[in-house]
């Protein structure tokens, strides 16, 4: 009798390590390919903060411009609900990282 438990114990432990190796090996085929990894990790944020007004019928947000600029844009819910390119921040050294709604109006 005692057998059988340490018999059904070991076999738990053995199936149990097998559906381990089994998980690991099916994660493993949806990892993403190295280079395409390096070139994910090095892209810039398409949204980098949002902010919705406190009315709720805008939304700012900043966006990835070209080359190392950042762009905040606008949606008017009330409007034509359309992006309009508000401001632009070109210069290398500073980031325009951050939006708040001071009033809404």
């Amino acid at each position: 009798m005692i057998l059988d438990k340490t018999i059904a114990a070991r076999l738990r432990l053995v199936l149990l390590a097998c559906g381990m190796f089994m998980g690991a090996g099916a994660a493993a085929q949806d990892q993403v390919p190295t280079d395409k990894a390096a070139v994910l990790f090095g892209a810039r944020e398409s949204v980098q903060d949002i902010s919705l007004s406190p009315s709720g019928n805008k939304i700012a947000f900043i966006s990835a411009g070209p080359g190392n600029s950042e762009v905040l844009n606008l949606i008017d819910f009330g409007g034509a609900a359309q992006i309009v390119k508000f401001f632009a921040q070109t210069d290398v050294f500073t980031d325009l990282d951050w939006c708040r709604w001071a009033a809404c109006s």
